[in-house]
């Protein structure tokens, strides 16, 4: 889909839907719940994400997938739920920098151990980031934080609830704006 602005909704609610192959969408602004709900989605491959500006619970629900694919968030600025109740187990180092919104980005990742750093240095919204999420009923098991930048942060509300293997506070983390 080589000239698609928008792949929203495009595999939203396929429950069987294990895999996917080759996606060019290199185009692409808006990858909102693309897959969410793909609940037997075990595999996703690499694929172009650099001009996405909002990925609102684009993995939303997709417990099976146990291995976050190389995406470039960097002109992402509306983050909500977007890996909230997968089954990702690691998160590498992410530039945030453009995002404003992370409201329940990773939240009831109940797989995940640890994330890098993370640059959020726009983000005013961290609430339930990493935290508990109501709607499933799972609370993240992420362990070790390597960084976080909320310089500009505003909302932290329930940011971390329950992350009840969290075991340091992770450095970068300012409440002072």
């Amino acid at each position: 889909v080589p000239s698609a602005t928008t792949v929203e909704v495009m595999f939203n609610g396929c429950t069987f839907l294990k895999g996917v192959e080759n996606l060019d969408t290199s185009s692409a602004t808006s990858f909102n719940y693309m897959f969410n709900s793909c609940l037997a989605l075990s595999y996703v491959p690499d694929f172009n994400t650099s001009n996405g500006t909002s990925f609102v619970s684009t993995f939303q629900r997709t417990h099976l997938l146990s291995k976050m694919p190389n995406i470039d968030l960097s002109s992402a600025t509306d983050l909500r739920n977007t890996f909230a109740g997968s089954g990702i187990t690691m998160v590498p180092d992410l530039d945030l920098s453009s995002a404003t919104n992370l409201n329940k980005m990773f939240a009831g990742t109940d797989q995940l151990y640890r994330i890098g750093n993370l640059d959020c240095s726009s983000g005013t919204n961290f609430t339930s980031m990493i935290g508990y999420y109501e709607d499933i009923g799972f609370a993240t098991t992420v362990k070790e934080i390597a960084s976080i930048s909320t310089p500009n942060g505003v909302t932290f509300t329930k940011m971390f609830n329950l992350a009840f293997r969290l075991d340091a506070v992770p450095p970068g983390l300012d409440t002072t704006n």
